[in-house]
């Protein structure tokens, strides 16, 4: 199974081991360089036949993980009004939401309309939601805080961390939705 080769590498370093004990039973002289230039092989040799080479593969499969806040506010003052999920999906704000609950609708198409303003009233954005059969998903603090969403062959994972209140001037009751979203395999 082995080499010629191999069996003459160990046997060079034995006959110079060999030599050695003669040597210092007076039989032949050995220096000193020669002691150690024997050790040395042996010592070679003994780690080549005790290693063991593995040859390691790592797969690394990278998953979508993120931290990531819907704020009721409007969006000139900070507002976000929607989750990304890996840039496949979207889950967007949606009816009723209050001080200990959330509700996120799965792929709203929005449109964006245009509006009239006055100097008494402001009409910063306002949109038209389209959201056909798409999925909702009601997430409170004490009880039903994680859901899975699937799409697109993938699974993700997202959990309501804390929901409190904000002081934005000139914003009532506006709140931030704090929310861990990680993909899972």
């Amino acid at each position: 199974m082995y080499s010629l080769l191999w069996y003459l590498s160990i046997l060079a370093p034995l006959t110079t081991l060999f030599s050695i004990v003669l040597g210092a039973k007076g039989v032949v002289s050995v220096s000193v360089s020669s002691l150690i230039a024997a050790v040395a092989i042996i010592f070679e040799v003994i780690i080549v036949l005790f290693k063991k080479e593995y040859t390691i593969l790592q797969t690394v499969i990278n998953q979508f993980s993120d931290g990531q806040k819907i704020i009721v506010a409007p969006p000139s003052l900070g507002g976000i009004d929607r989750l990304n999920l890996d840039n496949i999906a979207t889950l967007k704000l949606d009816v009723p939401y209050g001080s200990d609950s959330i509700t996120l609708r799965l792929d709203v198409v929005t449109k964006e309309l245009s509006v009239k303003t006055s100097p008494e009233i402001l009409i910063e954005q306002a949109e038209l939601f389209y959201h056909g059969n798409s999925g909702s998903y009601f997430f409170d603090i004490k009880s039903s805080f994680k859901h899975t969403i699937e799409i697109e062959g993938k699974k993700f994972v997202v959990k309501l961390l804390s929901i409190k209140n904000i002081n934005i001037p000139d914003v009532p009751n506006a709140k931030e939705y704090s929310f861990s979203i990680r993909e899972i395999v």
